[in-house]
């Protein structure tokens, strides 16, 4: 409970750290417990506090069970060693060091009730102690203790006494010396990440501060591992040069649980004021000091308002450093030096004796010599929840701790806004942090609507019926559900979807899943949701809003019974549909449909996509063939009217569309698709089968590229003609259309008894066509005779025909070659590219070509007969 005068206070907090400061409160701890002295020192670590006492006691309190409490007497008087100076409490709690005002030293194992007297320490008034990183909790390990006259000393100190032949202290020796002499003010060691042997060491004294990396010795001189470690490294030193500072303190921040942000942060306090920054871990050599300290800044002591006195004690939070001076604490924001807190905590003239922090639960505590307060929890002491959880969710306090105060004390408002500032103070990296509290407050959510809802309903029923609803929760209702939705729009991201499905579910809250469905733009899960419950026109609504093809395909099929024409409207106006994938829907949305095909939607949608979209796909033209064969109403207008217009490119499968036909008894659907493939005998067949002579004898016409085929079909449907006409001349005046068709051709298939006379005419005109046909050949024939008898006169000219060849004159088969030949050399200089090629082959082969007539080959062969006795000579016979 907080003391008096110890009310919130707060400052402006500047925009440019706003998502990562707490608000700090302070509050009065009340231990139970009488002292008769006053405090003379405090040290807190892993929930543990150790107070000494100016009468030479120590009291130990476990703040798990605060009520039990350790008190603990020094070995000797403090007549005899002197008074508790300071007291030195290392993380775990295990170990304490207590150094007297006479220079006498004790050390306290947490597990043991007596404090040791440390011999080899006599006389050293430490100042300082730097614990081993590794925070062993049976022994000290090698720690670094850094004394008044600016020695830096390594010991080894055992924790328990079970062994009475071994010193307490395995060895004790000097490492360090301060330039000038100079207090040790502060020491530090830590080890880096990825080798066990790198140490970093910070030292501080009232006007320097210095920072060592280097390896440590690990089969030294026994034990020691820091014996050559200071003379082997050279330290990087920020010197202010001052040594006459009264109080200089190094503090260094508490451990970070953030695994993105390791690096803790050191404070130093000197007369100028506070040096702080990061305690980075890279590079990992001698320049990381460099590093350090030029990424590190002062804060002016001067900066501080309402300051009039100086600077008692530091301590450092994961953000702020906490400032006390005799009075006053101050939280100053290490991002950009700005005071965003500060609080009177006791009157003039109370010894206040400084700050503690507890650096594994990352509480922090100021001491005076009579009181303990805690920087903490003061508004939930005070009831006020809401304050508090938005104060907690920008802070670093501990989750879990946060999460069952406000449970155990069933403050949902106050979780739900706690929850709501943790997510938003969480980094995006942190993304399994960030998906845990969106799903909770998810739940948080649907429960609160539940109580609002069951409130609203439980005041109606009690008012009666008609009754108005309580205006305060209806508003709270309203304002609740606002307040679910802006979170899902803005945290949707941090969500998992099946979890959050699962958590509304649950709860029934079916409003709220469509929003948060919708939100994320899962459309699926809400048309899911619309067809489970049969309501249709909300499912096309949805399917209306959105264009991702694989809702169209998963749920086309139900719609399309359901809801035919108004999906397919929706269906028409998406233009990234494979209709492919929507043939399922289209069939089975026939299959149990029956009306006219002019109000068919899979034909409507079908024709659609044919005629506007062009679409080529053979499946496509297949299904609207399927349901056009397959309608019940056995007309097939509308199939043959699509298979003529698609004769010249026919995108369907001939084969199969055959198949229905036949299945189905389309007699002309079949007899045009056997013509469109050109099994124009099988189509007139067909046709003629069924008695349409009509459509076998428009069949019989087409090949008419194919006079003999033409005339073969004609001859079957004249067979046909024949046999069923009752008056012979209507037939023959029929058969009339095909100009390939005789007489003579028909008269096999007249009957046995037909009587001549009804032909009568057409044998006439057909043996009077014979007659002049027979005259033509005999002109022919008469023709042949006279040129055969000059071809014979001519060639016994030949035999007493000559020619005289005078001497220098030119062949004319030469002569034309060479005009060809300057031709080709005029070509070949203008010609390019294979053009030219070509030409250079035939004037190639033109220029090495021998001439028939005037070659030294036809000169050689001038004296050989045409004929020779080896020849037939009855081949050259007339």
């Amino acid at each position: 409970m907080a003391g008096p005068g110890f009310g919130s206070a707060s400052a402006a907090i500047p925009d440019l750290s706003a998502d990562l400061l707490p608000i700090f409160h302070v509050e009065h701890v009340q231990l139970q417990f009488q002292v008769a002295s006053g405090f003379v020192a405090v040290q807190v670590a892993n929930n543990v506090i150790i107070i000494a006492l100016a009468s030479g006691r120590l009291l130990r309190i476990d703040l798990a069970s605060p009520q039990d409490i350790d008190d603990i007497d020094l070995p000797r008087k403090i007549s005899e060693v002197g008074a508790i100076r300071r007291i030195f409490l290392d993380p775990t709690a295990s170990h304490l060091l207590i150094t007297t005002t006479h220079g006498e030293n004790f050390y306290l194992h947490s597990r043991s009730a007596k404090a040791r007297h440390l011999s080899r320490l006599k006389s050293l008034h430490i100042e300082c102690v730097a614990w081993s990183p590794a925070l062993p909790t049976a022994s000290t390990r090698e720690i670094l203790i850094g004394t008044q006259d600016g020695s830096i000393y390594e010991t080894y100190i055992e924790g328990m006494e079970d062994n009475f032949m071994r010193k307490d202290e395995r060895y004790l020796k000097q490492v360090y010396k301060t330039p000038d002499n100079h207090s040790v003010t502060g020491l530090w060691v830590d080890g880096l990440p990825g080798n066990q042997q790198l140490r970093r060491v910070i030292v501080s004294t009232p006007g320097q501060i210095m920072h060592w990396v280097g390896k440590v010795q690990r089969h030294a001189d026994p034990g020691s591992i820091f014996l050559k470690f200071f003379d082997s490294e050279a330290p990087i030193i920020q010197d202010f040069h001052d040594t006459s500072a009264n109080h200089s303190v190094l503090s260094i921040s508490p451990e970070s649980s953030d695994e993105y942000e390791p690096e803790r942060s050191f404070a130093w306090l000197t007369t100028p004021g506070i040096y702080h920054g990061k305690l980075l871990i890279a590079p990992q050599n001698s320049d990381l000091g460099a590093h350090v300290l030029s990424t590190s800044k002062l804060f002016s002591s001067d900066s501080l308002p309402s300051a009039d006195s100086p600077v008692a004690s530091i301590a450092l939070t994961h953000h702020h450093v906490l400032v006390l001076t005799d009075t006053t604490l101050y939280a100053i924001n290490q991002l950009d030096d700005s005071i965003v807190f500060q609080q009177t905590l006791v009157d003039p003239g109370t010894t206040v004796l400084g700050l503690c922090s507890d650096p594994k639960k990352s509480t922090f505590w100021v001491f005076t010599s009579a009181e303990i307060y805690e920087i903490g929890d003061y508004l939930v002491a005070s009831g006020k929840y809401m304050g508090a959880a938005e104060i907690w969710g920008k802070s670093s306090k501990s989750f879990e701790e946060v999460a069952l105060t406000f449970l155990e004390r069933g403050e949902q408002d106050a979780l739900r806004m706690y929850l709501l500032a943790k997510l938003a103070n969480l980094k995006k990296s942190s993304v399994m942090q960030r998906i845990m509290v969106a799903s909770w407050l998810i739940e948080v959510f649907m429960a609160k609507l539940n109580t609002l809802e069951d409130a609203v309903s439980t005041l109606a029923s009690h008012a009666g019926a008609g009754a108005a609803t309580s205006p305060n929760i209806q508003t709270q209702l309203t304002s609740v559900q606002l307040e679910y939705q802006d979170f899902v729009g803005k945290y949707k991201s941090d969500l998992d979807r099946k979890t959050t499905y699962e958590i509304i579910s649950s709860h029934g809250r079916r409003d709220e899943l469509l929003y948060y469905a919708n939100s994320v733009h899962d459309y699926g899960y809400v048309l899911a949701y619309w067809i489970q419950r049969e309501k249709w026109l909300e499912a096309l609504d949805v399917l209306k809003r959105q264009n991702d093809p694989e809702i169209f395909y998963k749920y086309s099929s139900v719609l399309m019974s359901n809801a035919p024409m108004e999906t397919v409207d929706i269906l028409m106006r998406q233009s990234n549909l494979n209709p492919r994938n929507l043939i399922p829907a289209m069939l089975n949305y026939n299959k149990y449909t029956r009306v006219a095909l002019g109000k068919n939607q899979a034909v409507r949608y079908l024709l659609f996509v044919i005629h506007q979209n062009g679409s080529t796909d053979a499946a496509v033209h297949n299904t609207l063939i399927s349901i056009y064969a397959s309608h019940y109403s056995k007309g097939e207008s509308s199939l043959l009217e699509y298979l003529e217009s698609h004769t010249v490119d026919p995108r369907y499968d001939a084969d199969f569309a055959l198949r229905l036909c036949i299945q189905h008894s389309h007699i002309q659907s079949c007899v045009h698709i056997y013509s469109s493939m050109g099994l124009y005998l099988q189509a007139v067949e067909l046709a003629l089968k069924h008695g349409n002579v009509e459509l076998a004898s428009v069949i019989a016409d087409r090949p008419e590229e194919d006079p003999e085929l033409r005339k073969h079909l004609w001859l079957a449907v004249a067979k046909e003609v024949i046999r069923g006409a009752k008056d012979i001349k209507t037939a023959i005046e029929f058969l009339k259309r095909c100009e390939l068709l005789k007489i003579e051709d028909l008269i096999p298939f007249f009957p046995d008894f037909t009587i001549i006379d009804s032909f009568q005419e057409e044998i006439c005109t057909a043996l009077e066509d014979y007659s002049h046909h027979i005259d033509q050949l005999k002109k022919e024939m008469d023709e042949s005779t006279h040129t055969a008898s000059h071809i014979r006169s001519d060639i016994i000219a030949l035999d007493q025909r000559y020619a005289i060849v005078e001497p220098g004159e030119r062949c004319y088969v030469c002569v034309g070659r060479s005009r060809k030949v300057r031709e080709l050399k005029e070509e070949i200089e203008h010609a390019r590219g294979k053009r030219r090629e070509a030409k250079v082959e035939e004037f190639d082969a033109l220029v090495a070509a021998e001439c028939v007539l005037c070659s030294e080959f036809a000169i050689k062969k001038i004296d050989e007969p045409f004929v020779s006795l080896a020849d037939n000579l009855a081949d050259w016979a007339l």
